[in-house]
């Protein structure tokens, strides 16, 4: 038996995902996320609060002067149609739905090894993709490239990873098993022999 004051359970699930106590089955945007639409549809740029938070989703400090690259950047950063329409009122909303399919998955798999903090060497080992490729997908986006040194191998990996390629284990999966480049890979193969 139900309390006479008790809310129905439909009407209150959605209450901890929206703090207002709206029922709308729409999910909540980020503000972050209509910052960065309102921006794009000719909005004064969002704080540097905002764009540091919009720039660990992928979305570039600069407005791609091409509207179709507005479409390609919000795109790869994981905005939906509903936000790229809103974001380029200048083109036509199915033009802007067809801009945003023609984006290659390979393209969201760059994207998304970037995000998690990959080189682009790394990236192109992982996606089995060309590093030009990886470059053109980056600038695309609006993104620099992740440049960064990996930590010196130990003696003990130095051994396996030689132990491993003796074996016939390939330098790619040597280097993502061991968390190495592939010249790190390399240079021990060499150093031993």
């Amino acid at each position: 038996m139900t309390a006479p004051n008790a809310k129905p359970e439909a009407a209150t699930s959605h209450k901890e995902d929206n703090p207002k106590g709206s029922t709308s089955s729409k999910p909540i945007i980020p503000s972050w996320r209509s910052a960065i639409v309102a921006w794009y549809a000719g909005g004064a740029k969002p704080p540097l609060t905002i764009m540091r938070e919009a720039a660990k989703h992928g979305v570039a400090d600069r407005i791609p002067p091409v509207t179709k690259d507005r479409v390609r950047a919000l795109t790869l950063a994981g905005f939906d149609a509903e936000d790229l329409v809103a974001a380029v009122p200048e083109l036509n909303p199915i033009h802007v739905i067809d801009l945003a399919e023609r984006v290659p998955g390979e393209a969201m798999s760059i994207l998304d090894k970037h995000l998690q903090g990959y080189t682009p060497l790394e990236i192109e080992a992982r996606v089995d993709t060309s590093r030009p490729s990886v470059y053109y997908w980056l600038s695309k986006a609006g993104l620099k490239p992740h440049k960064r040194s990996r930590d010196e191998l130990s003696v003990r990996q130095r051994r396996q990873i030689v132990r491993a390629f003796n074996n016939g284990e390939p330098m790619t999966v040597i280097a993502s098993r061991f968390n190495a480049s592939i010249d790190q890979v390399r240079y021990a193969v060499k150093q031993a022999s």
